[in-house]
This record gives structure tokens, C-alpha cells and sequence, in this order.
């Protein structure tokens, strides 16, 4: 009788799978669609309207500061700027902090935001966006955005980062 149970469990298993790897595909013109937004609105914030991407590529934190209530993610945040700063590959205006608007006035809001990133050793420009911006580039929780030197998203990943993945960036910036 177990094995009976256990060849259910197994196709079972292999039937959600396969419903999930389904939707995958089928929410990848979705995907390509967001990252086009998301490189839309990065662009956007470049004074003179032309792409805010370097020849270096840039790197974009959407940050929403309810989610560094978990301080995992937030510790990993802090560790994850300080190795782009420690790479030496990537300059401080290639790296982006891009905050979710609160109810504050802008004004204050801005100020907070720049003290805090200052407390935090993050010399990064800040731009503050709406709740619409987020959700038209489908940032459901604080993430890492990095465009090519062309200004197309190579790569978006929510916080925390695992060790492979903020390797690949690291390595992706330096060109290695």
C-alpha cells in the first residue's frame, strides 16, 4: 500500500510541476513586457531624458522599506552594497536606490531617505517612485534590477540574494 501512495505523491508532484513550469511560459511575455518598463522608467530618471545605463551597465535597487523590516534582508542588502563598492569595477552613479514613495511630503521624504543612505554608507544616487511605477514594473518586493550597458534588463532578482546570484552580478559588472 505505501508504494501505491508513494507512485501518487510522485505523480502528483510531477503534475504541479509541469502546471508551474507552464505558467512560467506563459508569463514570459509578462516578463518581457515588466523589464521593458523597467528600463523605460530607469532611462526616465536621466535629467536629459537620455538612458541613465553606463558603459558599465547599471545596477537598480527597487527598495520598499517595509521588506527590510526582515533583517535578513536587509543585512544582505547592506553586505551586497559594500562588495559593489569593495569590486571597485562599478562607480557609485552606476548603482541606483530607487524608494518606494510613503505619505510623507516628497520633500521630507527625500531628506529621510538620504540620511538613511548616508547612516548606511550608500553614496548612491536616490530617486523616490510611486506605488504606480512599482506595480507597472511588477516589483512585488524589494529587488535588484541590472541593465546592460545598453540600458536592457540582463537580470532582475528579489531580496534577499543568494551567494550564486550576487556572485553572478559582481562577475556580470566587472565583465568577467
Amino acid at each position: 500500500m505505501r508504494l501505491q501512495q508513494s507512485k501518487y505523491f510522485i505523480l502528483a508532484l510531477l503534475l504541479l510541476l509541469g502546471d508551474v513550469r507552464a505558467s512560467a511560459k506563459e508569463s514570459g511575455g509578462q516578463e518581457k513586457q515588466n523589464y521593458h518598463s523597467i528600463s523605460r522608467y530607469i532611462s526616465s530618471l536621466h535629467r536629459s531624458g537620455q538612458s541613465i545605463a553606463t558603459a558599465r551597465g547599471t545596477i537598480a535597487f527597487f527598495i520598499r522599506f517595509v521588506d527590510f523590516g526582515c533583517t535578513v534582508c536587509f543585512n544582505n542588502f547592506l553586505e551586497f552594497c559594500g562588495s559593489l563598492k569593495r569590486s571597485g569595477v562599478i562607480h557609485h552613479e552606476d548603482v541606483l536606490l530607487i524608494v518606494l514613495r510613503d505619505g510623507s511630503s516628497e520633500r521630507r521624504q527625500r531628506f529621510m531617505v538620504k540620511k538613511w543612505a548616508g547612516a548606511n554608507d550608500l553614496p548612491f544616487p536616490v530617486f523616490l517612485a510611486t506605488e504606480e511605477i512599482f506595480d507597472s514594473c511588477s516589483i512585488g518586493h524589494s529587488s535588484v534590477v541590472v541593465l546592460s550597458r545598453l540600458g536592457e534588463v540582463d537580470l532582475a532578482e528579489e531580496l534577499p540574494l543568494s551567494g550564486d546570484v550576487a556572485r553572478m552580478i559582481l562577475s556580470h559588472v566587472s565583465g568577467k
